[in-house]
């Protein structure tokens, strides 16, 4: 586990928000009812602490911009009849574990099920939104295509 230091950094509030509105509203003017996006915040290895204020964070840019925020840890939840409801889909500091050890020394397995990363996968190949926060790019090493 690697030591972690608290860092003040309001610069990055406002430009994780930035990125969220810009992409939300992006994708939502072809929406006739309230954008969605997916928060999907599964952790294993390490539960980063800022997780709890990032979703606080992404609903209220959610309240004032008039787009529903919906949070999971549930892997299922990746199906492609669900995702089809999101603009967008948001990895929000993921972390992984299983037996399989990634190159880094840090165990790797979070989406199993080939469903799941079918799912995901045509999800943006369609045309889907996704932003990655954090350690969302240190994540799923077991997976070539979201590596």
């Amino acid at each position: 586990m690697r030591n972690q230091r608290k860092v003040n950094c309001p610069i990055s509030v406002i430009s994780l928000g930035v990125m969220v509105m810009l992409l939300v509203c992006s994708t939502s003017l072809a929406w006739a009812q309230n954008a969605k996006v997916l928060i999907f915040s599964k952790t294993a290895i390490y539960h980063h602490n800022s997780i709890a204020a990032g979703i606080v964070a992404i609903q209220k840019l959610g309240a004032e911009n008039k787009f529903d925020v919906d949070t999971t840890t549930d892997v299922s939840k990746f199906t492609k009849e669900n995702l089809k409801q999101y603009a967008t889909i948001i990895f929000l500091s993921p972390t992984s574990s299983s037996n399989t050890t990634t190159p880094r020394g840090m165990a790797g397995v979070v989406f199993k099920d080939s469903v799941n990363k079918e799912a995901l996968k045509d999800y943006i190949h369609n045309g889907g939104g996704f932003l990655g926060i954090h350690s969302a790019t240190d994540f799923g090493y077991d997976w070539s295509w979201y590596g």
